[in-house]
């Protein structure tokens, strides 16, 4: 079976189609269509040469433009897709997904969309109408679309909920077993605000305890970080860009980051307490992520504009000295870390096809 999936814009579109190809591969043939730029570098590093079919410079903000923009792509994709007549097209959302999915449906292609997150995306609410099925990884996301075709099948992870710390993941880091360890990144396109709070906070805990992190901060702000824990001769390991994220989740007993739907995922297969800080957009919603997460009492939020070090201090304090976290981790994110998301979705596309 041939399967084209669609995915473009940040990480937290790329990464769960990353996981499903993974998943579909192991059967048929998958071909990604993706954006220039960062989603085609992720999709290349995983192993898959992608096609560029839509130039992320297309995206507006206005919707007439926006929706122009869309039927000139999705011109282009139905010339492509009538060459290579896919048995069925995944669409993940971002820029390149609706142009694909509407191509797709003029030719009678079965289509299968997947909504990261909480509050479905604009590509997504577009391209639902043309979808045969609708896949989401929260239940409340199912208000957005047609209740005839939603399927809950999870956010699809890059990583298995089986994800147990080792030696040889401490020393990788030369980091100690048994001392505060702490992951802070902002995303895949990183953050210069959970940088700015985080890098002064880190300062904060200089003698106070065995205090240990890794932070990954972006190329921008790469130089004055390495500066700044150097000369407070902080534990720390900072990194522009890191591709085994695993062994980072693994170490780290908090980690700081901000909440788009591949990020929620991961946490819930580490079983990991965070601090999470929303991208403020409105177009991202990230806000509604991060509540999942501190409903069930494993995540504090702190809201972008309220982001400070002092505060982001005290609540990392706060979270080592409180022990009920722990408890709080197993009782409420057993259930979910045993979501298996990406075989779902894999299955729920083949059916599609069928």
């Amino acid at each position: 079976m041939k399967i084209i999936i669609a995915a473009g814009g940040t990480g937290g579109h790329v990464f769960p189609a990353i996981s499903t190809a993974q998943e579909l591969l192991r059967s048929h043939q998958v071909i990604f269509f993706t954006t220039d730029g960062l989603a085609a570098e992720i999709i290349k590093k995983s192993k898959f040469q992608p096609w560029i079919v839509c130039q992320k410079k297309r995206s507006s903000d206005n919707i007439i433009i926006f929706v122009i923009k869309m039927i000139q792509a999705a011109r282009e994709c139905f010339y492509i897709l009538r060459k290579i007549l896919p048995d069925v097209v995944v669409g993940f959302g971002g820029y390149p997904s609706f142009p694909v999915v509407f191509a797709a449906w003029i030719l009678k292609i079965p289509v299968v969309i997947h909504e990261q997150n909480v509050v479905a995306g604009r590509a997504n609410r577009l391209a639902a109408m043309f979808a045969s099925k609708i896949a989401i990884s929260f239940d409340e996301a199912s208000r957005y679309f047609d209740s005839k075709k939603v399927v809950l099948t999870g956010c699809p992870s890059r990583f298995t909920s089986n994800q147990t710390r080792t030696r040889e993941d401490f020393e990788s880091f030369d980091f100690k077993i048994g001392c505060p360890t702490v992951l802070v990144f902002g995303g895949s396109q990183a953050s210069q605000r959970i940088n700015k709070a985080f890098s002064e906070a880190a300062v904060f805990f200089k003698g106070n305890f065995n205090f240990q992190f890794i932070h990954i901060c972006g190329k921008d702000d790469y130089s004055k970080l390495w500066k700044k824990y150097s000369e407070n001769k902080l534990n720390f390991k900072l990194f522009d860009f890191f591709d085994d994220i695993g062994s980072a989740y693994r170490v780290a007993d908090l980690v700081i980051a901000r909440s788009g739907a591949s990020t929620i995922s991961e946490l819930i297969a580490f079983k990991k307490y965070s601090i999470l800080v929303p991208y403020p957009s409105e177009k991202v919603h990230q806000k509604e992520n991060a509540l999942v997460l501190s409903n069930l009492g494993v995540s504090t939020v702190i809201e972008d504009s309220n982001l400070s070090s002092n505060r982001l201090y005290n609540q990392i304090l706060s979270f080592f000295k409180d022990k009920e976290n722990k408890i709080n981790l197993d009782k409420n994110l057993f259930p979910e870390s045993d979501i298996q998301a990406s075989q779902r979705l894999a299955q729920e596309v083949e059916r599609t096809a069928f």
